[in-house]
Protein backbone atom coordinates (compact mmCIF):
# COMPACT_ATOMS: atom_id res chain seq x y z
CA UNK A 1 0.00 0.00 0.00
CA UNK A 2 1.42 3.35 -1.23
CA UNK A 3 5.00 2.17 -0.65
CA UNK A 4 6.58 3.22 -3.96
CA UNK A 5 8.56 6.45 -3.72
CA UNK A 6 6.77 9.06 -5.79
CA UNK A 7 3.89 11.53 -5.78
CA UNK A 8 0.18 10.88 -6.17
CA UNK A 9 -1.67 14.04 -7.21
CA UNK A 10 -5.29 13.80 -6.05
CA UNK A 11 -7.32 16.36 -8.02
CA UNK A 12 -10.65 16.83 -6.27
CA UNK A 13 -13.67 18.57 -7.77
CA UNK A 14 -17.44 18.73 -7.90
CA UNK A 15 -19.69 20.31 -10.54
CA UNK A 16 -16.84 21.66 -12.64
CA UNK A 17 -16.48 21.44 -16.42
CA UNK A 18 -13.09 21.56 -18.16
CA UNK A 19 -11.09 22.90 -15.21
CA UNK A 20 -10.00 19.44 -13.93
CA UNK A 21 -8.59 18.70 -17.40
CA UNK A 22 -6.61 21.96 -17.37
CA UNK A 23 -5.35 21.06 -13.91
CA UNK A 24 -4.26 17.63 -15.13
CA UNK A 25 -2.40 19.12 -18.08
CA UNK A 26 -0.58 21.58 -15.80
CA UNK A 27 0.57 18.69 -13.59
CA UNK A 28 1.69 16.67 -16.64
CA UNK A 29 3.60 19.69 -17.94
CA UNK A 30 5.33 20.07 -14.58
CA UNK A 31 6.26 16.41 -14.25
CA UNK A 32 7.74 16.38 -17.75
CA UNK A 33 10.36 18.70 -16.26
CA UNK A 34 11.10 16.16 -13.50
CA UNK A 35 11.29 12.87 -15.41
CA UNK A 36 12.97 10.95 -12.58
CA UNK A 37 9.93 11.28 -10.27
CA UNK A 38 7.30 8.56 -10.42
CA UNK A 39 3.80 10.01 -10.29
CA UNK A 40 0.13 9.36 -10.82
CA UNK A 41 -2.87 11.66 -11.12
CA UNK A 42 -6.15 10.65 -9.51
CA UNK A 43 -9.14 12.66 -10.68
CA UNK A 44 -11.61 12.53 -7.80
CA UNK A 45 -15.21 13.64 -8.41
CA UNK A 46 -16.78 14.28 -5.02
CA UNK A 47 -20.42 13.71 -5.90
CA UNK A 48 -22.30 16.27 -7.96
CA UNK A 49 -23.06 15.98 -11.67
CA UNK A 50 -21.22 13.61 -13.98
CA UNK A 51 -18.36 15.31 -15.77
CA UNK A 52 -18.58 14.41 -19.44
CA UNK A 53 -15.61 16.64 -20.28
CA UNK A 54 -13.36 14.53 -18.06
CA UNK A 55 -14.82 11.28 -19.36
CA UNK A 56 -14.21 12.35 -22.96
CA UNK A 57 -10.66 13.45 -22.14
CA UNK A 58 -9.86 10.10 -20.55
CA UNK A 59 -11.38 8.18 -23.45
CA UNK A 60 -9.62 10.13 -26.20
CA UNK A 61 -6.21 10.84 -24.65
CA UNK A 62 -3.31 8.42 -24.36
CA UNK A 63 -2.48 8.32 -20.64
CA UNK A 64 0.03 5.52 -19.95
CA UNK A 65 -1.15 4.30 -16.54
CA UNK A 66 -0.61 7.71 -14.96
CA UNK A 67 -4.19 8.97 -14.71
CA UNK A 68 -7.23 7.31 -13.15
CA UNK A 69 -10.72 8.53 -12.38
CA UNK A 70 -12.66 7.88 -9.17
CA UNK A 71 -16.29 8.99 -8.85
CA UNK A 72 -18.12 9.21 -5.53
CA UNK A 73 -21.90 9.02 -5.88
CA UNK A 74 -22.53 11.37 -2.96
CA UNK A 75 -20.45 14.35 -1.89
CA UNK A 76 -18.40 13.65 1.24
CA UNK A 77 -16.66 17.01 1.43
CA UNK A 78 -12.93 17.47 0.88
CA UNK A 79 -11.77 15.59 3.99
CA UNK A 80 -14.35 12.82 3.60
CA UNK A 81 -13.49 12.31 -0.06
CA UNK A 82 -9.79 11.96 0.71
CA UNK A 83 -10.54 9.55 3.54
CA UNK A 84 -12.53 7.43 1.11
CA UNK A 85 -9.79 7.17 -1.52
CA UNK A 86 -6.48 7.51 0.31
CA UNK A 87 -5.96 3.73 0.36
CA UNK A 88 -6.15 3.77 -3.44
CA UNK A 89 -3.06 5.92 -3.96
CA UNK A 90 0.15 4.03 -4.68
CA UNK A 91 2.94 6.49 -3.93
CA UNK A 92 4.76 7.53 -0.77
CA UNK A 93 3.58 11.16 -0.92
CA UNK A 94 0.27 12.73 -1.91
CA UNK A 95 -0.38 16.26 -3.17
CA UNK A 96 -3.83 17.74 -2.52
CA UNK A 97 -4.92 19.63 -5.63
CA UNK A 98 -8.13 21.64 -6.11
CA UNK A 99 -9.61 20.81 -9.50
CA UNK A 100 -10.41 24.37 -10.55
CA UNK A 101 -6.93 24.90 -12.06
CA UNK A 102 -5.67 27.34 -9.41
CA UNK A 103 -1.89 26.78 -9.71
CA UNK A 104 0.80 27.20 -12.35
CA UNK A 105 2.96 24.36 -13.65
CA UNK A 106 5.94 25.92 -11.85
CA UNK A 107 4.06 25.48 -8.58
CA UNK A 108 3.83 21.71 -9.06
CA UNK A 109 7.52 21.59 -9.91
CA UNK A 110 8.38 23.48 -6.72
CA UNK A 111 6.44 21.23 -4.35
CA UNK A 112 7.65 17.96 -5.88
CA UNK A 113 11.34 18.71 -6.34
CA UNK A 114 13.34 17.10 -3.48
CA UNK A 115 10.19 15.94 -1.66
CA UNK A 116 11.47 12.50 -0.61
CA UNK A 117 12.91 13.28 2.83
CA UNK A 118 10.07 15.52 4.03
CA UNK A 119 6.84 14.66 5.81
CA UNK A 120 5.21 17.80 4.41
CA UNK A 121 6.03 20.26 1.65
CA UNK A 122 3.98 23.43 2.04
CA UNK A 123 3.58 25.63 -1.02
CA UNK A 124 2.90 29.16 0.17
CA UNK A 125 1.01 31.36 -2.26
CA UNK A 126 3.00 34.44 -3.26
CA UNK A 127 0.51 36.35 -5.40
CA UNK A 128 -2.77 36.11 -3.46
CA UNK A 129 -3.61 39.81 -3.65
CA UNK A 130 -3.41 39.79 -7.44
CA UNK A 131 -5.26 36.54 -8.08
CA UNK A 132 -7.75 35.74 -5.33
CA UNK A 133 -10.99 37.50 -4.29
CA UNK A 134 -10.14 40.01 -1.60
CA UNK A 135 -12.62 38.60 0.98
CA UNK A 136 -10.93 35.20 0.64
CA UNK A 137 -7.47 36.76 0.93
CA UNK A 138 -8.57 38.46 4.14
CA UNK A 139 -10.06 35.20 5.44
CA UNK A 140 -6.79 33.33 4.75
CA UNK A 141 -4.81 36.04 6.55
CA UNK A 142 -7.16 35.99 9.56
CA UNK A 143 -6.98 32.19 9.77
CA UNK A 144 -3.18 32.27 9.68
CA UNK A 145 -3.06 34.88 12.44
CA UNK A 146 -5.55 32.93 14.55
CA UNK A 147 -3.58 29.67 14.26
CA UNK A 148 -0.36 31.47 15.13
CA UNK A 149 -2.05 33.01 18.15
CA UNK A 150 -3.53 29.75 19.42
CA UNK A 151 -0.31 27.76 19.01
CA UNK A 152 2.13 30.62 19.56
CA UNK A 153 4.99 30.75 18.94
CA UNK A 154 5.51 27.26 17.50
CA UNK A 155 3.66 27.68 14.19
CA UNK A 156 4.76 31.24 13.49
CA UNK A 157 7.20 30.09 10.82
CA UNK A 158 4.48 28.61 8.58
CA UNK A 159 3.69 31.06 5.81
CA UNK A 160 0.42 29.61 4.45
CA UNK A 161 -1.97 26.95 5.71
CA UNK A 162 -4.09 26.57 2.56
CA UNK A 163 -1.63 26.65 -0.30
CA UNK A 164 -0.52 23.79 -2.53
CA UNK A 165 0.56 21.13 -0.04
CA UNK A 166 2.13 17.69 -0.29
CA UNK A 167 2.20 15.19 2.59
CA UNK A 168 3.57 11.75 3.30
CA UNK A 169 0.70 9.46 2.35
CA UNK A 170 0.88 7.49 5.60
CA UNK A 171 0.20 10.70 7.55
CA UNK A 172 -2.85 11.47 5.43
CA UNK A 173 -4.19 7.94 5.97
CA UNK A 174 -3.72 8.40 9.70
CA UNK A 175 -5.19 11.87 10.22
CA UNK A 176 -7.59 12.69 7.37
CA UNK A 177 -10.52 10.87 8.97
CA UNK A 178 -10.59 13.43 11.77
CA UNK A 179 -10.85 16.44 9.45
CA UNK A 180 -13.98 18.37 8.51
CA UNK A 181 -14.24 19.46 4.89
CA UNK A 182 -11.95 22.42 4.22
CA UNK A 183 -10.25 21.89 7.57
CA UNK A 184 -8.23 19.09 5.99
CA UNK A 185 -5.06 21.15 5.60
CA UNK A 186 -4.75 22.19 9.24
CA UNK A 187 -5.93 18.70 10.24
CA UNK A 188 -2.73 17.39 8.61
CA UNK A 189 -0.22 20.18 9.18
CA UNK A 190 -0.71 20.55 12.94
CA UNK A 191 -0.57 16.83 13.89
CA UNK A 192 2.48 16.29 11.66
CA UNK A 193 4.14 19.27 13.35
CA UNK A 194 3.54 17.83 16.81
CA UNK A 195 4.95 14.50 15.63
CA UNK A 196 8.15 16.45 14.92
CA UNK A 197 7.77 15.84 11.20
CA UNK A 198 10.13 17.35 8.66
CA UNK A 199 8.66 20.43 6.93
CA UNK A 200 9.81 22.22 3.80
CA UNK A 201 8.26 25.43 2.42
CA UNK A 202 8.42 26.60 -1.19
CA UNK A 203 6.77 29.43 -3.13
CA UNK A 204 3.84 28.65 -5.42
CA UNK A 205 1.80 30.83 -7.72
CA UNK A 206 -1.92 31.11 -8.35
CA UNK A 207 -3.18 31.39 -11.91
CA UNK A 208 -5.02 34.60 -12.71
CA UNK A 209 -8.63 33.68 -11.93
CA UNK A 210 -10.56 36.92 -11.51
CA UNK A 211 -12.96 37.96 -14.23
CA UNK A 212 -14.26 41.27 -12.94
CA UNK A 213 -15.27 43.46 -10.01
CA UNK A 214 -17.74 40.87 -8.72
CA UNK A 215 -15.08 38.15 -8.52
CA UNK A 216 -12.62 40.55 -6.91
CA UNK A 217 -14.79 41.93 -4.13
CA UNK A 218 -17.95 39.85 -3.70
CA UNK A 219 -16.73 36.24 -3.50
CA UNK A 220 -16.77 35.40 0.20
CA UNK A 221 -15.79 32.10 1.87
CA UNK A 222 -18.80 29.84 2.32
CA UNK A 223 -20.19 29.69 5.85
CA UNK A 224 -19.93 25.88 5.98
CA UNK A 225 -16.23 26.08 5.13
CA UNK A 226 -15.65 28.58 7.94
CA UNK A 227 -17.57 26.34 10.36
CA UNK A 228 -15.55 23.26 9.34
CA UNK A 229 -12.20 25.00 9.77
CA UNK A 230 -13.27 26.45 13.13
CA UNK A 231 -14.46 23.05 14.33
CA UNK A 232 -11.16 21.44 13.39
CA UNK A 233 -9.14 24.22 14.98
CA UNK A 234 -10.95 23.76 18.29
CA UNK A 235 -10.43 19.98 18.10
CA UNK A 236 -6.74 20.37 17.31
CA UNK A 237 -6.17 22.78 20.19
CA UNK A 238 -7.73 20.26 22.59
CA UNK A 239 -5.68 17.43 21.10
CA UNK A 240 -2.36 19.25 20.88
CA UNK A 241 -2.10 21.73 23.75
CA UNK A 242 1.01 23.88 23.83
CA UNK A 243 4.16 21.99 24.68
CA UNK A 244 7.75 22.80 23.88
CA UNK A 245 9.51 20.52 21.39
CA UNK A 246 12.52 20.70 19.17
CA UNK A 247 11.34 20.81 15.60
CA UNK A 248 12.93 20.05 12.22
CA UNK A 249 12.51 22.48 9.33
Amino acid sequence: MHSATGVSFVVFFRNLKEEPIKTTKKIQQAMSELPDINFEIILLRDGGEKNYFVEKFLAETYLPNTVKYIELCESLGVAGAFAAVIESVKHSHTCLVPGNNPFTATSYINVTRNFETHDAVLGYRTNLMATRPLPKVIASYCLMRLIRLIFRPKLNYIKDFHGLNLFRTAHIARFVKYGSGHGIQISLIIPIYFLNGSFHQVPVFNNMMRNGIKDKFLKFPQLKHIVNVTRDLIRLKKTYPFRGIEHKF
